[in-house]
């Protein structure tokens, strides 16, 4: 499985940033740049990743959110 996020028509075009942070705190991705480009570097990331519990910052126009999920295999 892998990551999507369903992200606002009106944030597409902005520059922002994300990071895929495990439970233990490792970092898995890190993502800068034009965030209608971040799904495809989420997939692309999260086939490689081990199942289990993450955090995923995006940030936009420095405005902040962190979702937690959990991917499964």
């Amino acid at each position: 499985s892998t990551f999507e996020l369903q992200l606002p028509a009106d944030i597409q075009n902005e520059k922002g940033s994300i990071i895929i942070t495990g439970i233990d705190g490792k970092i898995y991705g890190t993502f800068e740049g034009d965030m209608r480009n971040a799904n495809s570097y989420l997939s692309t990331i999260g086939k490689n990743m081990p199942a289990g519990n993450y955090a995923i910052q995006v940030q936009v126009n420095g405005r902040t959110q962190v979702l937690k999920t959990t991917k499964v295999q």
